[in-house]
């Protein structure tokens, strides 16, 4: 199907196709707030054109994140594999695997961190969370009006 002739259609159709829910996609292309982007989104949702073109759109996006997933240097399980190698692996038992790296001056084989590994795995697992500092700016004469000035 070629692109909709309605420009606005075309981009909701883009927005909705890679992944944007209706209500947010027709926010964004039309400017409009509340119930009313629901509503019209809803109605827009119902148009066989733009609905086909979305279908269109979604099954190309679809190819494209498939495409991107095989040509992966390595899957998840292997990168996982390689980091369990890593944590597992006495240093001294290195040399000759893929995990050696070199020598150390003091001529000591020497390998990827394994606290390093630890933690891309736990990443990888979804365990780990990076820290995020907030900073809220007048928090503290927020609390001071609650405990009444003091």
């Amino acid at each position: 199907m070629p692109v909709l002739k309605n420009k606005r259609h075309e981009e909701f159709a883009q927005l909705v196709g890679t992944g944007e829910t209706p209500t947010a996609a027709y926010r964004k292309v039309y400017k409009a707030k509340g119930l009313t982007a629901e509503s019209c989104a809803s109605r827009l949702m119902k148009h066989a054109k733009v609905l086909q073109r979305i279908e269109e759109i979604r099954a190309q996006y679809a190819k494209r994140v498939e495409q991107k997933l095989e040509n992966r240097f390595l899957s998840l399980d292997e990168k996982r594999e390689f980091l369990r190698q890593v944590v597992t692996t006495p240093v001294d038992a290195v040399v000759g695997t893929r995990l050696h790296q070199g020598y150390s001056k003091g001529g000591a084989p020497t390998m990827p961190d394994k606290l390093r590994a630890l933690e891309l795995d736990a990443k990888l697992a979804g365990e780990f969370r990076e820290r995020v500092e907030v900073q809220v700016d007048g928090l503290g004469e927020l609390l001071k009006s609650i405990r009444g000035g003091k």
